[in-house]
């Protein structure tokens, strides 16, 4: 996935139907694991218009 902006980020299915996702420009850095609903509902938020603010941890 990527943006006008140059922030890309990809994509990976897991085995369980989650997906692991990491910035594709800092590999490096790993990756974050989403179960299927968490990633369902991340979709569902995007999808009706929400904020979209990412936090570091």
């Amino acid at each position: 996935m990527t943006a006008n902006n140059g922030q890309c980020f990809e994509l990976a299915p897991l085995p369980n139907g989650g997906v692991a996702v990491r910035d594709s420009k800092n590999i490096a850095r790993g990756h974050l694991c989403f179960t299927a609903d968490e990633w369902e509902a991340f979709k569902g938020g995007i999808a009706k218009g929400g904020p979209l603010i990412l936090a570091r941890r």
